[in-house]
């Protein structure tokens, strides 16, 4: 081969004019918020192997980062349904370490035994059109908004009864456990016109007694009742923590520190310009709280919030999700992946039927599309906190299923500084079967012209193509079970001048 001259590379390295020389590159990071142009002044900063650098993505579609590399998805595997929608669920250990799950419909509550749904609603049923549920102890507690606040002893209760003594507890749309205090928020008495920016917590270590806030039996027993800022807006949702909680509002967070004495509990907001969406749009990792706002995705830790998804995937979520369902959004932590599932419903969806997935640890998004009812975040058998749910079908599993296929595509770069490139061949860097093909355009405004995908041989899983222009994208599409993808090779020839 000759040895003709070679030119700057725009992303940092040489490419010749003569003989043709691969360029391997690392798939980056998907962030749909920002431009299809990579920076080429910007220098690669990767191991050796990558000589091309690393790109970043336009697609990461139904797989989920770790370790470096994009890697399936597996969806929601649903095996027993409820005989209606799902409308809340959870899932709890008892005081002998057995793990329980209990579900919601409209008119009843179940329990998960042996395989099957049984109901165990309280005598006539209910009405509800949501349910939150939250544990404490020994026991399982569940809300609507409408009926008393319910109650079951895990394993050896029978029916869900009302939380109702001489000291009744108060109607409510959320729960949540602060300390040693079972707490309730956006509180609907009968007697007076709801708060919805309101909270009242139980008796100190004892869920089942709610004396009278702001009577002497009520500072003997620590409970209480506090107002937050109405400008704030409604309680969506109460963490559980033991030293302090945060109660989500849907603009704003509030601080919740244990004093003690008649005060019982101290409140500031420190988080004044967003909140949750919904009271299923939180998600917890140990004292962090991954949550959905009205303005994008946060991570708060109970002292300062970090956004998570600006100039990533926020505008990219407001523009692709129905506006009339963003209060659905619901939030599941995958503890063993490092990986938070954001569901939502697309903007021509009936259902839960697009997910986001980021990646804590290493701040990567993707996408997944797969159509729920209802997505929760609940505890394994050996303890570990994944992502269940139900399907639209009513029914539960966890996210153990087959994956579908995968797509990764890149944004548009230049091989050739000032000039035109023709890609001969291409190589996808990643386990099990793809396909692959590249796309091309001479200008930023000019529409996107793919080849079609073509598989590797089954050499060395090359496969030929032809795409010239000056700005280029890579496409992989990986089936089933594929391991990993961490990038793609690619033979560019310099083709001329614009």
């Amino acid at each position: 081969g000759g040895t003709d001259s070679a030119r700057a590379h725009p992303l940092g390295v040489l490419m010749p004019q003569g003989p043709t020389q691969p360029f391997s590159y690392k798939f980056g990071a998907w962030k749909p918020d920002r431009p299809h142009l990579v920076n080429p002044s910007f220098p690669p900063n990767m191991e050796e192997y990558f000589n091309g650098g690393e790109v970043a993505l336009t697609t990461a579609q139904n797989c989920i980062w770790t370790a470096q590399g994009y890697r399936p998805y597996l969806p929601l595997a649903g095996s027993v349904a409820l005989p209606a929608a799902c409308l809340g669920a959870i899932a709890g250990y008892d005081t002998s370490g057995a793990l329980h799950v209990y579900a919601g419909t409209a008119a009843d509550l179940y329990s998960l035994e042996s395989g099957a749904w049984v109901s165990r609603s309280k005598t006539g049923g209910y009405t509800a059109t949501q349910w939150n549920f939250q544990v404490y102890g020994a026991c399982v507690y569940a809300t609507d908004g409408t009926d008393p606040i319910q109650t079951l002893t895990m394993g050896s209760g029978v029916n869900f009864a009302d939380l109702d003594d001489t000291d009744p507890a108060p109607k409510c749309q959320v729960l949540g456990v602060i300390r040693d205090f079972l707490f309730a928020g956006n509180l609907a008495p009968g007697s007076v016109s709801p708060v919805p920016y309101g909270v009242q917590w139980s008796y100190v270590a004892n869920p089942a007694s709610w004396p009278t806030p702001d009577t002497q039996a009520a500072y003997a027993a620590q409970a209480g009742q506090q107002y937050l800022y109405p400008e704030y807006g409604p309680v969506m949702a109460i963490s559980d923590n033991e030293s302090f909680g945060l109660l989500f509002q849907r603009s704003g967070i509030q601080r919740c520190e244990y004093v003690g004495g008649n005060q019982v509990f101290q409140f500031y907001t420190y988080e004044k310009k967003r909140g949750a969406l919904g009271q299923n749009a939180v998600a917890r990792v140990g004292n962090k709280y991954y949550f959905a706002s009205p303005d994008g995705f946060f991570m708060t830790d109970g002292n300062n919030t970090t956004p998570i998804g600006y100039e990533q995937v926020d505008n990219w979520f407001f523009a692709n999700a129905k506006a009339s369902a963003l209060g659905n959004v619901c939030a599941a932590a995958d503890t063993r992946n490092k990986v938070v599932y954001f569901a939502f419903q697309s903007t021509s969806g009936t259902t839960l039927d697009s997910i986001l997935a980021y990646n804590y640890l290493e701040q990567r998004w993707s996408y997944c599309a797969q159509a729920h009812e209802l997505l929760f975040q609940g505890l394994t058998s050996d303890g570990a906190w994944a992502p269940f749910g139900f399907d639209t079908s009513h029914k539960y599993g966890g996210f153990t299923g087959a994956p579908s296929s995968a797509t990764l595509e890149t944004i548009d770069f230049n091989f050739n500084a000032g000039g035109r490139t023709l890609i001969t061949q291409m190589r996808s860097l990643s386990q099990g079967t793809s396909q692959m093909r590249a796309a091309a355009r001479a200008r930023e405004q000019d529409p996107i012209v793919w080849t079609p995908y073509y598989a590797g041989n089954t050499r060395d899983n090359l496969v030929g193509l032809r795409s010239e222009g000056v700005y280029h994208r890579l496409g992989v599409n990986l089936a089933g079970d594929f391991g990993f993808s961490i990038g793609a090779t690619v033979w560019p020839v310099n083709s001329g001048v614009m």
